[in-house]
């Protein structure tokens, strides 16, 4: 009993000082249904650390075919500072594959824009330009 009991405080302790290894993906069709479902709770006036809770861990493994993969989240970060003072902040994750090329582009992304640090908007990656002209 007590040799079970100290064989499962070691497994437990070796669970806190490892560092989880992200979750696995068998593609990144996955990754994008995962995204989409996660961005869906997003609401306007969350603060990007509630966002990025929300959303998970920072990176997750896909299998492209060959080998894991780390795939980054999200899958870019840009701060602007506006010429009235505020500041955007935009995380682009990847919700859909448009050219199977292994590479995330803009029109792959969903945006999720922040404007003085609070969820102001999502859009298509690509449409982000255009917003910010606006602003």
């Amino acid at each position: 009993m007590i040799r079970t009991c100290l064989g499962l405080l070691g497994v437990a302790l070796a669970g806190c000082l490892v560092p989880a290894e992200p979750p696995r993906l068998s593609d990144v069709f996955e990754v994008c249904a995962l995204e989409m479902a996660k961005l869906r709770e997003v609401r306007a006036g969350m603060t990007e650390a509630e966002v990025t809770r929300l959303m998970g861990p920072p990176s997750l493994r896909i299998f492209n075919g060959e080998r894991y993969e780390h795939e980054p989240r999200p899958q870019k970060r840009e701060t602007r500072r506006l010429s009235n003072g505020w500041e955007v902040v935009i995380l682009y994750y990847r919700v859909r594959v448009v050219h199977h090329d292994s590479l995330c582009t803009l029109d792959e992304t969903q945006a999720v824009v922040f404007v003085n640090g609070k969820v102001d908007s999502l859009m298509p990656g690509d449409a982000v330009a255009a917003f910010l002209s606006r602003l």
